[in-house]
């Protein structure tokens, strides 16, 4: 969590790749962030959400919306974004363009999956 919080203000772009050997790379699209965040602590995780959540679910980490929600880390996705939940209503993401790598609320947001990282520790 700390290193993705270490993001908040970054420059979001469609397809953006940061070097996972970059400490702080400077812009990101919403799984980027995931992923770089991710390898960060040692865990290696796809990118692209097309990917992520198939990832999730075969690796039979997905949890409720509601669930993840209340989960510090876990991941939250709607068709063609994921961001991360710091477990208490609000996210961290790479949200769009107008917005930035940033800190938002997670309610009313139309969240389809929840899901933990395999191999994380939640």
């Amino acid at each position: 969590m700390a290193k993705a919080l270490a993001q908040n203000g970054d420059q979001y772009r469609l397809g953006a790749e940061a070097n996972p050997n970059d400490p702080n790379p400077k812009v990101f699209d919403c799984s980027e962030l995931v992923e770089w965040a991710a390898r960060q602590v040692g865990v290696t995780f796809p990118d692209g959400t097309m990917n992520q959540l198939p990832y999730i679910k075969r690796n039979n980490k997905t949890i409720s919306v509601a669930q993840a929600i209340k989960t510090l880390g876990a991941l939250l996705f709607r068709p063609g974004h994921v961001a991360i939940s710091l477990g208490d209503g609000r996210t961290i993401e790479a949200k769009g363009k107008k917005y930035g790598v940033g800190i938002f609320s997670a309610h009313n947001r139309k969240w389809t999956t929840g899901g933990l990282i395999p191999g994380m520790t939640y």
